[in-house]
């Protein structure tokens, strides 16, 4: 297995190579089917360090460089590896940068739902697949790219991967956050064929956050400042995004159920 990117370039390249949902009401006959498919991830280039509550000094975001950590040339191991069960994965040529950017996200959540009625996310990723992917004519295209949910009584929004600070009199406790989100996409219509937020982690609850997330300790939470040098929020979120791929997968139908 090997994988690589030209950060100068802002093309990325991977060539895995394995023995051969929400939206998906029955197993689709064009995955039943399906024979090769190749892995777009988009998530792990930008961290955000997010000030909540009512203490806090600002309501905006810092965000801060992760490229360095090659988050996403993990993702796509990782998911090769469990697809590689069932599909012949194919590595692929594509400009990482367009498929992490989006439209800009609001700090609520109202204004945000509404943004996503008209966005035309899925016909943007489609696009990109039929445009900016080589090689073309795989069978299926997994796409991992950030995701967003809400955070607090005043319904902040937050997207990725970053760390929340819930400022308070008394103290201040931090939270890591993974958000991503998998479309499928066919290789030969572009059509969006199966589309999944990964969730909530099991004994997560507490967080109340859509997604994957976990409590950091103060160390990790100082570091959230400086986020590219710190070694251990670089493993508590491949952690997250590991602990997060399979359930997704199965809910996706790429992957079998477990056996009882």
């Amino acid at each position: 297995t090997r994988s690589g990117c030209d950060w100068s370039s802002d093309v990325c390249s991977s060539d895995l190579s394995a023995n051969g949902c929400a939206t998906l009401e029955r197993t689709d006959v064009r995955l039943a089917s399906a024979k090769t498919v190749g892995i777009v991830s988009a998530i792990g280039d930008d961290f955000t360090f997010t000030r909540a509550g009512l203490t806090a000094p600002t309501e905006a975001g810092q965000h801060f460089p992760i490229s360095t950590w090659g988050l996403d040339d993990l993702v796509t191991i990782r998911i090769g590896l469990l697809l590689g069960k069932r599909y012949q994965v194919q590595g692929l040529t594509y400009s990482r940068v367009s498929f992490a950017e989006k439209e800009a996200v609001s700090p609520f959540a109202m204004s945000n739902a509404v943004s996503k009625l008209t966005s035309g996310s899925d016909n943007r990723l489609s696009d990109l697949v039929r445009t900016q992917v080589a090689p073309q004519g795989l069978d299926v295209y997994v796409v991992v790219t950030k995701a967003t949910a809400s955070y607090g009584s005043r319904s902040r929004t937050v997207a990725g991967i970053g760390v929340i600070e819930r400022v308070a009199v008394l103290g201040s406790a931090g939270q890591l956050h993974a958000l991503y989100t998998i479309t499928v996409i066919d290789g030969h219509t572009f059509k969006v064929i199966g589309k999944e937020q990964a969730g909530p982690l099991e004994g997560n609850e507490l967080f109340r956050l859509k997604g994957p997330s976990r409590e950091v300790n103060a160390d990790m939470l100082a570091a959230a400042a400086t986020p590219a040098g710190s070694e251990e929020l670089k493993a508590a979120a491949i952690e997250l995004i590991d602990r997060g791929l399979p359930k997704t997968l199965r809910h996706l139908q790429l992957t079998d159920q477990p056996k009882p």
